[in-house]
């Protein structure tokens, strides 16, 4: 089940929405489904960021590439700038090769940490350094 945490700063006007788990539309099936015009709004293509990551996995899954292991939206944060965010983490393994996506901080370019909501709810405001606060979780299917 995916949840979508809401937080935002005690000072200033920093909000956040942050995704986490998956839905009911990200079984593997409709993931790896890049043929259907469709489903793109749900594969997995869409949940990559760079073109590179795009090409590299639209090649696995025409090689016959299948998911393994865990997957979903997990949160984000940089060691460096201390920015939030969440990506889309999965393993694919075809007959050659494993990839797993690394994801970068947009701003510093610094390898991302994944981080728990509950830690991401105790973390300080990237902009300000203040507290950040809980507003709310949802449930999604």
């Amino acid at each position: 089940m995916a949840k979508t945490v809401k937080i935002k700063c005690t000072h200033c006007n920093y909000r956040l929405s942050l995704k986490e788990g998956i839905s009911s539309l990200d079984d593997e099936k409709m993931l790896l489904n890049i043929d259907n015009p469709l489903a793109n709004p749900f594969n997995i293509l869409s949940k990559l960021k760079s073109k590179e990551q795009k090409l590299k996995v639209m090649d696995m899954i025409k090689d016959g590439a299948k998911l393994e292991g865990e997957y979903g939206y997990f949160i984000d944060r940089c060691p460096k700038c201390k920015s939030i965010t969440n990506n889309f983490y999965f393993k694919l393994k075809n007959n050659k090769e494993v990839y797993q996506p690394t994801y970068y901080c947009k701003s510093c370019k610094t390898k991302l940490n994944k981080i728990s909501s509950t830690t991401a709810i105790k973390s300080k405001c990237p902009k300000c350094n203040s507290k950040l606060e809980y507003i709310d979780t949802l449930y999604n299917e």
